[in-house]
């Protein structure tokens, strides 16, 4: 068996060299797609709830449509007057 030349060894490892960096990538890539999934989840998950509870605006006698928030609830008139009131969670 003849050993190999200078040539003929530098592009094997050149070869060998490529493949790593592609292995690399492959599992660099399926990692990213991992965290694009978790990023999508609580997307989903974060709708706001409407909530509509009959009260009359003090301003205009019109119905008030309540809204969750994160931090608590929002009432807005619903002719549009401007009256608009938040409460927070206790």
């Amino acid at each position: 068996m003849a050993r190999p030349s200078d040539r003929e060894y530098a592009l094997k490892r050149q070869v060998q060299e490529l493949k790593d960096k592609c292995n690399t990538y492959e599992i660099e890539i399926k990692r990213l797609k991992k965290e694009l999934e978790k990023l999508k989840e609580p997307q989903q998950e974060k709708k706001v709830k409407k909530v509509e509870i009959k009260k009359e605006c003090p301003d205009c006698g019109a119905e008030v449509k309540s809204t969750e928030l994160p931090h608590g609830t929002l009432d807005l008139c619903s002719k549009g007057c401007g009256y608009r009131n938040v409460r927070s969670k206790k």
